[in-house]
């Protein structure tokens, strides 16, 4: 009889730590992102994930890359990938691109749909680097790419002040940009030293490295304004800058207008923090409170010396100034309505249109896939001939299916042997 009993219960833990060592082998959960976990490359290297958005820089975007394998040749201990995520460029990078990742099947293309600005396409990117550690620059060459170990030393090792760093950014001493960015950069790092509560001496700038549990806190933000520097300063408090110096421009000219400025300044500005909507409040009781002894005074003056006629400058100065202040709030507190209804519209941060990838032989794009797939879905990264595919949401790995199914067949004959068991000792 004790045989018996011991025999389902046995099954049953066996079954359940399957079922454990199959959820820790398959996939980590990230935020409704279901990615297969990063254990480095087939010779235990460690991996550095590249993430460059390109737009219009069909001149560049190959010699890029082609500088990131020189640099990563001096550290044969480190292998890499490369995320290049085409931005809806009207220029033909795409086709620059794919034929660089026929050349290299360490490159991945990524085709948006849809212009999405240099954050969202950077957050597109995040979801496709699986490294180690993933570095962010740009497509114009201006970033010191062979500076790229002393950018990451900080986050590899502890550095000169003790400290083991999350995130590493560079910091140039003078950028190579217009008089009129250089002055939106200061405003933006003041407003972001007093909305997300940054050290003032750290600087953000387009070369930046971070550690892999970063991305996977950066790559759980879902809504449709993303801002990859206040994700990363909310995601860690180590965070350092190191000191280099930012190369001229060479190819192509920048484009980022005034107006894109300001979006991305406005995304800093109301997507982490609070703060304006209680500025707007104290000034609102302040202004209420300014009214009140205004119409005391002119009460007590009107009292006092009937015969002084009430000056009609002075009042509409006054009502000009506070409706106008009104309205400022009025648009800033819409300004926050409206984003929180996109967000829960469901808006994309953006939309893939086709993934370019080695998969065999050449390069392919996953036609399987039908319809374009949004940020909360799972990655779609092809392996080269591995059977282990990232599938798009709803999908199982081909790894997980055939495990998956072995355990179902075990708890089904286990059930059956309890169930016979169970009317043997009844009829017993």
């Amino acid at each position: 009889m004790a045989a018996h009993c011991e025999e389902p219960r046995c099954a049953w833990v066996f079954h359940c730590k399957v079922a454990y060592n199959l959820f820790q082998h398959v996939s980590t959960r990230t935020g409704g992102i279901v990615s297969v976990k990063s254990e480095g490359s087939e010779t235990g290297q460690r991996i550095i994930s590249f993430v460059i958005p390109c737009y219009a820089s069909e001149g560049s975007a190959a010699l890029v890359i082609d500088e990131i394998r020189q640099v990563m040749a001096e550290r044969p201990e480190f292998d890499y990938r490369v995320v290049a995520v085409n931005d809806c460029s009207p220029d033909g990078v795409l086709r620059v691109l794919r034929k660089v990742a026929l050349e290299d099947e360490r490159v991945t293309v990524v085709d948006l749909a849809k212009n999405v600005g240099r954050h969202g396409a950077l957050m597109c990117g995040c979801h496709y680097a699986d490294g180690d550690y993933i570095v962010f620059m740009d497509d114009d060459l201006q970033c010191p790419t062979e500076r790229l170990w002393d950018l990451l030393e900080p986050i590899m090792a502890t550095g000169s002040d003790g400290r083991n760093y999350d995130v590493s950014i560079a910091r140039y001493s003078k950028k190579a940009q217009a008089g009129w960015k250089n002055l939106g950069s200061g405003v933006n790092d003041a407003v972001s030293t007093w909305l997300l509560g940054k050290d003032h001496d750290l600087k953000f700038s387009n070369f930046a490295a971070m550690k892999r549990f970063v991305r996977d806190e950066v790559v759980r933000y879902g809504n449709p304004y993303p801002y990859l520097s206040g994700l990363m300063v909310q995601a860690t408090d180590r965070v350092c800058n190191v000191d280099m110096e930012e190369r001229a421009r060479t190819i192509g000219v920048g484009h980022y207008s005034f107006r894109k400025s300001f979006a991305l300044w406005m995304n800093s500005f109301t997507a982490f923090s609070v703060k304006p909507l209680r500025i707007a409040t104290i000034c609102g009781f302040l202004f209420a409170f300014i009214g009140l002894v205004f119409g005391i005074f002119v009460v007590v003056r009107k009292l006092v010396v009937p015969t002084i006629a009430l000056g009609y400058s002075s009042t509409m100065a006054a009502i000009l100034f506070i409706g106008g202040m009104l309205m400022l709030m009025l648009g800033l507190i819409g300004e926050y309505i409206g984003r929180i209804y996109i967000s829960i519209n469901n808006s994309p941060q953006f939309v893939v249109r086709r993934v370019y990838a080695q998969v065999g032989e050449g390069v392919c794009a996953p036609d399987h896939v039908e319809t374009p797939w949004h940020a909360r879905d799972p990655m779609q990264v092809l392996d080269s001939g591995k059977g282990a595919q990232r599938t798009v949401a709803g999908q199982r790995t081909t790894v997980g299916q055939q495990a998956e199914d072995e355990l179902r067949t075990q708890s089904e004959a286990a059930a059956a042997t309890a169930a016979v068991d169970k009317g043997d000792r009844v009829h017993g």
